[in-house]
């Protein structure tokens, strides 16, 4: 195995791992080596490629984005917050706490323990191939969008759009993620839960995440989505919309019809268990009550 410095210059490397590790010093040196080598793996953080076996992360060229200053910076405006795909998450606790919306810290906690925060990237945790994370599920739920760059073109997305259906990540060949831009929206009421794995790629897992903001003649807006598995999300697109501008206590009908709106999904019927669609339902209903 080699590593490469900013000049090229190849050093020993210790341990599994890939064969060989590229270190950009610059976003537009990182873009140029993606053009003629779009299949190269990206490393940000590292914490989920350090996950994989030995047999997988062998044998690859790796391309590492640490070095890369462009993307360690986090930039306010008055509407939304900037920020590069490698910031770690633990850096985004500390210093986002002053104008982050709540909900996006709590999701932000939930990429790992301490130690992983203080590695893992928010970036790589939106991107991972093989799994949505529970944080992207939240990030998504507030319209958060991700910058696509490759060499000679850059485009925003929302996250909605990031994936396809089938959760396949919709990355041209070339591009890298640079940024994610999270609105400042205050949401006055929130949840994330989480039952079985905290990090799925497959495993059994629900996650439910909800978003809400009142005002003085009810609720201004409403959101709530279903991850199973890490794989498949359930959104209720036509309930959020029937919910913006609703007095509450909201009627028992009102309730029962939102919650029919969930169950009627066909994943929810074919991919939960009886016990994943109580808690789904459930926590819903929960969540309904709570904005009263």
């Amino acid at each position: 195995m080699s590593n490469r410095g900013d000049r090229g210059k190849p050093v020993a490397g210790h341990g599994p791992g890939p064969d060989e590790l590229i270190v950009p010093g610059s976003l537009g040196e990182a873009l140029q080596l993606l053009r003629h080598h779009s299949d190269i793996g990206i490393w940000g953080g590292g914490t989920w490629w350090l996950q994989q076996s030995p047999e997988v992360r062998t044998g690859r060229r790796i391309l590492a984005l640490h070095a890369v200053r462009e993307l360690r910076r986090v930039v306010r405006t008055g509407h939304h917050v900037e920020i590069g795909a490698t910031v770690p998450a633990g850096r985004l606790l500390g210093a986002g706490r002053r104008f982050l919306p709540a909900v996006a810290l709590d999701a932000i906690r939930r990429v790992g323990p301490p130690p992983v925060r203080n590695v893992a990237t928010l970036g790589g945790a939106v991107a991972i191939p093989e799994t949505i994370l529970p944080v992207t599920a939240a990030l998504q739920l507030i319209d958060t969008s991700v910058e696509l760059r490759r060499q000679g073109n850059s485009r925003w997305v929302s996250m909605g759009q990031f994936r396809d259906p089938s959760g396949t990540l919709r990355i041209a060949p070339g591009e890298v993620v640079t940024r994610l831009r999270i609105p400042l929206r205050t949401w006055t009421h929130w949840m994330i839960h989480t039952y079985g794995a905290p990090y799925p790629a497959g495993r059994p897992s629900l996650t439910l995440v909800g978003a809400a903001s009142m005002d003085k003649t009810g609720i201004d807006e409403f959101r709530f989505a279903l991850l199973v598995d890490g794989r498949r999300q359930i959104r209720l697109r036509e309930a959020e919309t029937d919910l913006v501008g609703r007095a509450v206590p909201l009627t028992e009908r009102d309730r029962r019809t939102i919650i029919a709106s969930l169950e009627d999904n066909p994943i929810f019927g074919s991919d939960l268990d009886d016990l994943g669609r109580w808690r789904a339902s459930n926590g819903l209903r929960n969540f309904l009550l709570r904005l009263e």
